[in-house]
């Protein structure tokens, strides 16, 4: 028998309300990406100048890690990280060399 004035458990709401992905209740992992550049002119002559450019995406090759699971349903994983993002800006290290002549 079921009263009316019970709260019911709050792996109810979770599962039946799905409340945790609408609410966005639970805060995963931040974000961390650093980007670094070295540039190096060299003058030629007067007019004549060649710079060397080396630049380092993702220099420190961090993980960005996805949202932890939030359903309850699956007591196996819940609130558990089991995947990472992978867009452009969160790729693995990217490094660039470049040679620019100006005159």
């Amino acid at each position: 028998m079921v009263s009316l004035c019970s709260i019911p458990p709050l792996s109810t709401f979770l599962v039946t309300y799905n409340y945790a992905k609408r609410l966005n209740a639970l805060r995963g992992p931040r974000l961390f990406n650093m980007n670094l550049g070295l540039f190096r002119r060299f003058n030629i002559k007067e007019a004549a100048n060649v710079q060397f450019r080396a630049e380092a995406l993702n220099f420190t090759n961090t993980p960005a890690l996805n949202q932890p699971n939030a359903m309850a349903s699956t007591p196996s994983n819940f609130m558990m990280i089991t995947s990472t993002i992978s867009t452009v800006t969160t790729a693995q290290r990217t490094i660039r060399f470049g040679l620019r002549l100006a005159f």
